[in-house]
């Protein structure tokens, strides 16, 4: 057995590494534990610079927003901000008057509700063969003098913005290129946007 004085002296630079060690260690229980459980530094919730799509209602509000500040600007200066559910659907209340309004820009602010979601629009996803049809439609379009007709979005709109046809609607070279193409639109659904 050994007594006191016959113990061999640890080296300072060994105490150290050893106290160093053995900071490391709990401080690595302790960040295994906060991430096992979900904790962050800021509490419960999202960590830090974490981004979320946007929920159909934000969608939808941004849409409608503009859509009611078309109208303001279109004549209507007291048309309200819309109350906009989760589901993306707008109420701007049911006096004849704010119906009217909208109505009456509906031909300079309609288009704008084309960025809706299409859960917001009340319109039913579209399938992988009504797409298909879209896209021979636009192939037919191009194929008929609109040589720059864009390809539909997976919606089912067609871009049209930016494109010569946006303000023609359904008259001249664009009445005639669905008229000849209108075996691919047999339900006459096809929208531009």
């Amino acid at each position: 057995m050994l007594s006191r004085h016959h113990r061999a002296a640890v080296p300072p630079e060994r105490v150290a590494l050893g106290i160093t060690v053995g900071i490391a260690g709990l401080l690595t229980g302790v960040l295994l534990f906060f991430a096992l459980t979900g904790c962050t530094a800021a509490g419960s919730g999202a960590a830090a610079g974490t981004s979320q799509t946007p929920s159909v209602r934000q969608q939808a509000q941004a849409v409608w927003l503009d859509y009611a500040r078309c109208v303001r600007a279109h004549g209507a200066p007291s048309f309200p901000d819309p109350q906009v559910s989760s589901d993306g659907k707008a109420n701007f209340g049911s006096s004849t008057q704010i119906k009217s309004e909208a109505s009456q820009a509906q031909g300079a602010c309609g288009s704008i509700l084309s960025r809706l979601p299409a859960s917001a629009r009340g319109a039913a996803p579209v399938t992988a063969a009504e797409l298909h049809q879209e896209v021979l439609f636009a192939q037919c379009m191009r194929q008929h003098g609109l040589a720059q007709w864009p390809d539909p979005k997976p919606d089912g709109t067609f871009p049209l913005s930016g494109t010569p046809y946006a303000a023609e609607g359904k008259t001249g070279p664009v009445l005639a290129g669905m008229q000849a193409c209108r075996q691919y639109d047999s339900s006459g659904s096809i929208k531009g946007s």
